[in-house]
């Protein structure tokens, strides 16, 4: 149905156009003959698409869609006589404000003999007609508006006359196709001397009669990508007290280069050729008029970038301005808290805080690197106190070393006694108590081995080295023995304790790292030691489980977002401002819920989601100043959910997630 009333739209003005050849009353005034070589070889039919430097002539609602600076100049002489007939047309776009066109028109003749009474020449003088055309256009919404205002000079030798303003409007719209082959149609009305200009010289007054035209113009090509399309125009003019005066025209382009042109304007034709390269084009008209044909040149030229790749262009610049801003801010108050974290610092290790301290000159450190400021002394003072809780933590690991092994040794588990008196050496290697310790379950163990038989010695010592978690060592000693006696069931079954030990500690610790088919492996080599372990069987089933967990959760499906409705568009736009408009007054938990809702309404909104990410961090880092961990950790991940790839907000979430578990582990071992 769309296409149907489509259709019978375009045809219903281009078949009205040429059914019906009315005589133009024209208008008082000698410079409306039109200007432009390509509009006039198209019978002023293509008001609705004309040239932009022709605008403030033809339809001033045309400069709403002009990009670029341009400027024209149109020349002809009328009739093989003296009378010059000259346009000069130069459009001005702006990036917020329309478009501003002015047009100056001049017919002329010079140098006219001047006779007295007895037909003896007296001197010359000059004949000059003079239009000028200040225009605007904008767009309001899906409409084109635009307006002129006119006035002329008329100077007879030492005659002269200014006329009032006179008063153009236009409105034109572009309406979409929905054939491949039709490109677009746009439509065109403009009303002419609204407000009528008039002139008086000596005793005459001229006053120009009110003009209405409506124009329809659409593109036809093969397909949208092609290079090559047909213009078809037609229209109608309806002149004060003159029947009204179709017209029709037809422009072939070829490779946006070669321009034929051809048109029915009443019983005239007319036609025209324009060429079209690097912004310069040259345009020719040969136009029929009741006295004679009329042969018309126009150069038109456009310099300049566009202005919506200047309004990209600055939106561009302002968004980088603001995120240098954001960027400052951040790294002022990285600064400010850097400083305040070393003076707490220094009051914590004053007063023997040590934990505290080294907390508070890790942060410092942490902020300063990222903020590019000297860290010369928060490292400094990091590096002491952490030397002051390095010697207080081997202190007390020394001392807890010593007393397991005083428990094992009267225990008389010798090799036990060994071990963690070997620890406590490894940390302490002067501690006399230790190194007497060591020595005396050393002699021990020696008068023990020597008591005992090998294979039984040995099998207790590889049961003691799986107790410790030593399952290499363990698996060794058992294959040692094995070697020596291959048939003793004792030595076969501490060789197979310690194979399946050593398999099912490193599938827990391939488990540890997600390696779920390698555990799964491990376990099941496992199980053939000793078939039915019931520890073995639920990690097997807890491998498959986690196995299936991780590959459900690594299943991406990317979802195209819908195209947004017209009402959404205006809404996210809104709530992008008002982010915006927090962030700069410095209310972050309201920009960051503001734009947080355009992410929402509008998933693909690459430019918030990047100011969402840096709002996240400055958010983030003032909750961490605060020691609020895990209100800063989930905003921090909510930034990573969004750029994951963000090693300096994966930074920030390491460190914080690491200072929680710390402080887990201090709890628990309170």
């Amino acid at each position: 149905m769309r296409k149907r009333v489509f259709i019978i739209m375009v045809l219903a003005v281009l078949l009205m156009s040429v059914s019906a050849f009315g005589q133009s009353g024209g208008t008082t005034s000698p410079l409306a003959s039109g200007v432009g070589a390509r509009d006039l070889a198209l019978g002023a039919a293509d008001i609705a698409t004309c040239d932009y430097t022709t605008a403030p002539y033809w339809n001033p609602s045309r400069l709403a869609r002009s990009e670029q600076l341009s400027l024209t100049g149109f020349h002809t002489r009328l009739y093989d006589a003296d009378i010059a007939y000259q346009y000069l047309g130069i459009v001005i776009p702006t990036l917020d404000w329309g478009s501003f066109g002015i047009g100056v028109i001049r017919l002329g003749v010079d140098n006219i003999e001047e006779r007295d009474a007895s037909n003896l020449l007296t001197g010359t003088f000059d004949d000059n007609r003079l239009g000028f055309r200040l225009a605007y256009g904008q767009t309001v919404g899906s409409l084109d508006l635009g307006l002129a205002v006119s006035m002329e000079n008329h100077t007879v030798g030492s005659y002269k006359a200014t006329s009032s303003p006179g008063l153009d409007i236009a409105v034109s719209k572009i309406i979409g196709s929905p054939f491949a082959w039709c490109h677009y149609v746009t439509v065109s009305v403009v009303a002419r001397n609204i407000i009528a200009p008039s002139m008086k010289l000596v005793d005459e007054e001229v006053k120009s009669p009110a003009q209405y035209q409506i124009g329809l113009s659409t593109r036809i090509m093969p397909n949208r990508s092609s290079r090559q399309y047909l213009e078809v125009s037609g229209g109608f003019q309806k002149t004060d007290l003159a029947d009204a005066d179709p017209s029709l025209g037809l422009e072939y382009s070829i490779l946006d280069m070669l321009k034929l042109r051809g048109s029915l304007r009443g019983k005239l034709i007319s036609g025209g050729v324009g060429l079209a390269y690097h912004g310069i084009s040259v345009d020719y008209a040969v136009v029929d008029r009741d006295m004679g044909a009329l042969h018309m040149i126009s150069l038109t030229t456009a310099v300049g970038k566009p202005a919506t790749e200047r309004r990209l262009n600055r939106t561009r610049e302002r968004e980088a301005a603001f995120s240098r801003a954001m960027n400052d801010r951040l790294t002022k108050q990285n600064i400010e808290l850097a400083s305040q974290l070393l003076a707490s610092g220094k009051t914590a290790l004053a007063s023997g805080d040590l934990r505290t301290a080294d907390s508070d000159f890790d942060r410092a450190l942490f902020l300063s690197r990222s903020s590019g400021i000297d860290t010369t002394e928060s490292a400094s003072l990091l590096a002491q106190v952490q030397e002051q809780i390095t010697r207080r933590e081997r202190n007390s690991a020394v001392a807890m070393h010593l007393d397991s092994a005083r428990v094992r040794l009267s225990a008389s588990d010798y090799l036990g006694c060994q071990y963690f008196a070997g620890l406590a050496l490894a940390l302490d290697s002067s501690n006399i108590e230790a190194i007497g310790l060591h020595e005396k379950a050393g002699r021990a163990s020696s008068e023990l081995s020597r008591r005992q038989e090998f294979v039984q010695h040995r099998v207790l010592i590889i049961d003691s080295l799986i107790g410790y978690g030593r399952y290499d060592e363990a698996l060794s000693a058992a294959r040692s023995v094995n070697q020596v006696a291959p048939d003793n069931p004792l030595a076969q079954q501490a060789l197979k304790k310690a194979e399946f030990e050593l398999f099912r500690y490193e599938a827990e610790a391939a488990m540890a790292r997600q390696e779920y088919r390698t555990a799964i492996g491990l376990l099941d080599s496992a199980l053939t030691r000793f078939p039915g372990q019931n520890r073995c069987l639920a990690l097997r089933q807890q491998c498959r489980r986690e196995e299936e967990n991780f590959r459900a959760a690594a299943a991406v499906t990317e979802v195209t977002p819908a195209p947004l409705s017209r009402e959404i568009e205006k809404q996210v736009a809104d709530m992008y401002e008002k982010g915006r408009a927090a962030f700069n007054r410095g209310d972050l938990p309201q920009a960051m819920k503001d734009w947080e809702e355009v992410d929402r309404l509008a998933p693909g909104y690459q430019a918030v989601r990047e100011y969402l990410v840096k709002v996240y961090r400055f958010v983030g880092v003032d909750l961490y100043s605060r020691n609020q961990m895990n209100e800063a950790l989930k905003i921090w991940e909510k930034a990573l959910a969004i750029a994951p790839d963000n090693t300096e907000i994966a930074a920030y979430a390491r460190r914080t997630r690491n200072e929680i578990d710390k402080l887990k582990e201090l709890s628990d071992g309170n």
